[in-house]
């Protein structure tokens, strides 16, 4: 999945902007998709997924591995410490008829239910309530107004929650409610600092300064990257993409004096325009995908909304992703609509339909004339 989050993140993060997502909950939604994908579509969604060498098998033992890795809770003398959790659902219309293959292999990683897309605004509020209830509330209206419809076929579904105490808490006593920080060297915003004096795992360098605060149990934490003053943000990002190996391998504990923002993110937005840049064409081709994989129904994806939340604050943090892939009926689209414009020279004719004898024929060069 690596390179996966490298074109991801290049292809979704504007300049400026705060950014935040999850490529586990994006790939894990299209992979559920991939499973039934076939010829050209498999091969692209293949190419940008990193799955061309795995059979279906293995792409099965992939998701299980990532659900069972990402399901677990510590919890000591009662209170929480640590908890992930990842699910997938997948929401079938009652005209759907599944290869027994498929609904075998979704029925071992997802949830499935069968639905009447003709209550599109029942289902959406069902979806939207399974996602939220999975997030503990972060993570609200996945399924936005009309984003599903009488046509949808087919909705996948994958939700991800993570909440951890930071394995050194910060002292809220010490934090900066009034902290500066510095959008631009002379642009200065008000935010709250966190602060605290400890040994972390940390890297410097002439291009970043990267610092590991684990959370509780250590091997979970949360990765910091600061670029070196006079260096732009994603001058450092792609320093540190190309030498993430050697920059992690010689992190070394060192005494920290270390101030961390108190922070919120929400992202979300609707990946299909992105895909398509990245790759995938026909899947998203209501003439040419091919998915007789999942159904014998004829089918393409509609639509890939994610969304994601960050909180960050003294305690640890907390945040959840969620995807949808809406798949629709191709047989539900009428026939290519043909654009002409006569905005250029043309010719025309007053005709017989029955007869097809033209009782006027002309030409048109300039109608301004």
């Amino acid at each position: 999945m690596p390179d996966f989050l490298l074109r991801m993140h290049r292809a979704l993060a504007a300049p400026g902007k705060n950014f935040f997502f999850s490529p586990t909950s994006i790939w894990s939604a299209l992979a559920l998709a991939l499973y039934g994908a076939r010829g050209q579509t498999k091969g692209q969604l293949d190419a940008l997924m990193g799955t061309g060498a795995l059979s279906r098998e293995g792409l099965l033992d992939i998701l299980t591995e990532l659900s069972v890795k990402l399901n677990t809770t510590v919890v000591v003398e009662n209170e929480p410490k640590l908890e992930m959790r990842l699910a997938n659902k997948a929401y079938l219309a009652r005209s759907l008829n599944p290869a027994i293959a498929y609904l075998a292999a979704l029925s071992k990683l997802a949830g499935v239910e069968v639905v009447d897309f003709a209550a599109a605004q029942v289902v959406r509020e069902e979806i939207n309530k399974w996602v939220a209830e999975l997030t503990n509330e972060m993570i609200q209206n996945l399924i936005p107004e009309n984003g599903i419809s009488p046509a949808t076929l087919l909705v996948l579904v994958n939700a991800i929650y993570f909440k951890a105490k930071w394995e050194k808490r910060f002292d809220e006593a010490f934090t900066d409610t009034n902290g500066q920080f510095f959008v631009q060297p002379n642009q200065p915003v008000t935010a709250p600092l966190m602060y605290q004096e400890s040994s972390f795992e940390a890297y410097q360098d002439q291009v970043v300064t990267v610092v590991f605060l684990p959370y509780y149990g250590g091997t979970t934490g949360f990765l910091g990257i600061l670029p070196a003053p006079g260096v732009e943000l994603e001058e450092a990002e792609e320093y540190f993409f190309n030498h993430a190996s050697s920059i992690m391998a010689e992190m070394r504990s060192r005494a920290v004096h270390l101030y961390l923002p108190r922070f919120n993110l929400n992202w979300g937005m609707n990946l299909v325009f992105a895909l398509k840049g990245l790759g995938i064409e026909d899947a998203f081709n209501s003439y040419r995908a091919d998915f007789s994989g999942i159904a014998q129904n004829r089918m393409y994806i509609s639509d890939v909304i994610h969304k994601a939340a960050l909180r960050v604050d003294e305690a640890g943090s907390e945040a959840a992703a969620a995807t949808a892939v809406v798949m629709r009926s191709m047989e539900a689209i009428s026939e290519r609509p043909l654009e002409v414009k006569f905005n250029r020279p043309f010719l025309f004719a007053i005709m017989d339909a029955l007869s097809n004898e033209l009782y006027f024929l002309g030409r048109l060069i300039n109608p301004a004339e």
